[in-house]
């Protein structure tokens, strides 16, 4: 098999198992199988594949088909711009948590701002906030031992990691000037896609989406400074409960509710009262 017969097939096979754009998967299997990019790949449509090529492929194949995400296959993702390392111990980065980014890249804050991502998971969030805003320091909050190995890969030497959880953070009070957060806000038995049954359930599901952001906006009362920033994400058609248990917290002004880039209600913005 030639790598030409070898992408249709895969596309063929894919498709059946219902995985979206199979070709464009197909592909991406076998830039894995043959660690080239996909310039080089469509130059040598002809080659054969060798048989231990052609049994990686496969199996990449089987285990793409049960929906298991290309991303965990490939070992990064993309986002805002930057690759990040991951494994199944984090949440895959998505585009619509872009828009934390988008959302604390506008605020007023005051030069060489402290930030904390709450629940940093890969550190998307921190790492690109560090990159983003001139001068910052940023300190990511993880609480899985597992996700925390991922965060230091990601992080290298420059975003500060501290392990804990999001109910008890172990700051002094009004230490920071953003406090950014994607907690898990699924709620159980919501019915998701496929492939999140791979994905950590402790960054995503949660029993409460009341205690979870009620404890969040604890925390960031606690450890924010007067006039300082909370940006954080919700989820699908979540928006009216959001605003009644922000509502409960007279402490912060709601500033402004963002749509992610699908045009759907996804982040709101705080600030604590000076």
């Amino acid at each position: 098999m030639n790598i030409n017969q070898a992408i249709l097939f895969g596309e063929g096979f894919l498709a059946k198992q219902g995985i979206e754009d199979p070709k464009w998967n197909s592909e991406r299997l076998l830039l894995i199988v043959l660690s080239v990019n996909r310039a080089s790949l469509y130059t040598e449509l002809q080659r054969d594949l060798a048989d231990s090529e052609l049994q990686q492929y496969q199996a990449l194949l089987e285990k793409r088909a049960e929906h298991y995400p290309l991303a965990y296959l490939e070992g990064t993702q993309e986002f805002y711009g930057r690759t990040f390392h991951l494994d199944p111990s984090v949440l895959i980065p998505r585009p619509e948590t872009e828009e934390i980014i988008r959302a604390a890249l506008e605020l007023p804050l005051r030069a060489a701002p402290r930030i904390i991502d709450l629940g940093a998971g890969s550190g998307c969030l921190a790492v690109t906030l560090l990159n983003e805003i001139s001068n910052s320091r940023v300190v990511a909050l993880e609480y899985s031992s597992d996700a925390f190995n991922v965060l230091r890969k990601n992080a290298g030497g420059d975003v500060l990691l501290v392990r804990g959880n999001l109910y008890i953070t172990p700051f002094l009070p009004e230490s920071f000037d953003l406090v950014v957060s994607n907690p898990p806000y699924v709620e159980q038995g919501t019915e998701l896609p496929a492939e999140t049954k791979w994905e950590p359930s402790l960054a995503l599901v949660t029993e409460s989406l009341q205690n979870i952001y009620d404890n969040l906006l604890l925390q960031a009362l606690r450890i924010l400074k007067p006039g300082g920033y909370v940006v954080a994400e919700f989820g699908f058609e979540q928006e009216g409960r959001i605003q009644r248990i922000i509502d409960t917290h007279p402490e912060f002004h709601l500033l402004q509710i963002r749509k992610d880039y699908r045009d759907l209600p996804r982040i709101f913005i705080l600030q604590k009262a000076f």
